[in-house]
């Protein structure tokens, strides 16, 4: 089995498409992924990147969100409408944050930052392609569902947190709780929840180290695996608690460890923070839940999700 949190490449490589206006953004981006094994294609505006989305099949469309005639706001809103099971990331400068908002309600599955980080792109996408490559298993019945409840108490070297994050969230377009699109939104949010509680709380890994100049994201990955194989770390458990109904969701998730002062949690996307890495997982969270609690200590995180209108 997979090591927890670990993606796999896939045997074929991935089409993925990059809209901006701006030819050198979408060149920098092109040479990168395709560095990485990716097959891009690139449009330079939202209607060339529709006529496109039409007559091929995208894994994953990246997206500026300011753009001259169909904004990345209208063209998420149409790939939405079309091909709901598409996902697509947004790319914002500091000036459109409240945009890059926007587009998380509107289903993007998530958003980074100008100037571009690789790191964070490549991440990003790791986490894209580790939830949509699950089958979408409907059942018939499930539209008639009543009332669910999930309790798990998972050791932290035993948790896959995309099967688990796909897994806890199927339920919720089955019985209409939510569409397609904004599913895949809440199952990232999942995810995020679950990889805090995971890498944050039970490995007591500083997000910050993957940022460093000179191998930081390689550094935070060996620190991982290392703490992953040590029975100190990898034996503390992960507490994951669900209760469905056709009306609400919520999901309480908690860590073995020492927790933080969530108070002094700061907004990511405010111009004294947009270029640090903290909190982006939280302010993820928040754009897509209802309601987000946590306990006294911070090691403890409920998640409510109201039924949307579809």
């Amino acid at each position: 089995m997979l090591s927890s949190l670990n993606t796999t490449k896939p045997a074929a490589p991935l089409h993925v498409l990059i809209v901006d206006d701006n030819p050198t953004i979408t060149r920098l981006i092109e040479l990168q992924m395709s560095k990485a094994g990716y097959c891009c294609a690139t449009a330079a505006n939202g209607e060339e990147a529709l006529q496109k989305i039409n007559k091929n099949n995208f894994d994953l469309v990246i997206s500026d969100i300011s753009m001259p005639g169909i904004s990345g706001l209208e063209l998420l809103t149409s790939i939405k409408r079309k091909k709901p099971h598409l996902p697509v990331l947004i790319i914002t400068g500091h000036a459109t944050i409240e945009n890059a908002v926007k587009a998380l309600r509107l289903g993007a599955i998530n958003f980074i930052t100008k100037p571009i980080r690789f790191d964070e792109v490549f991440e990003t996408i790791n986490k894209v392609l580790d939830i949509y490559k699950q089958k979408k298993a409907i059942h018939a019945s499930a539209k008639y569902l009543i009332q669910e409840a999930r309790h798990f108490v998972i050791p932290t070297s035993q948790l896959y947190v995309s099967d688990l994050a796909t897994y806890l969230t199927e339920p919720l377009e089955q019985i209409s709780l939510v569409d397609t699109a904004c599913r895949k939104s809440v199952t990232m949010a999942i995810y995020e929840t679950l990889t805090n509680a995971v890498e944050h709380g039970n490995l007591e890994l500083d997000s910050s180290l993957k940022f460093k100049k000179n191998g930081g994201m390689a550094a935070f990955k060996n620190m991982k695996e290392q703490r992953m194989h040590d029975p100190a770390y990898a034996s503390r458990k992960v507490t994951i608690q669900s209760a469905i109904t056709a009306t609400m969701a919520q999901f309480t998730i908690a860590d073995e460890g020492a927790g933080f002062d969530y108070n002094a949690l700061v907004n990511p996307t405010s111009e004294d923070c947009i270029e640090k890495p903290h909190g982006r997982g939280i302010f993820l969270i928040q754009q897509i839940f209802d309601e987000v609690r946590f306990n006294h200590s911070g090691n403890s995180i409920s998640l409510v999700l109201r039924k949307k209108n579809i």
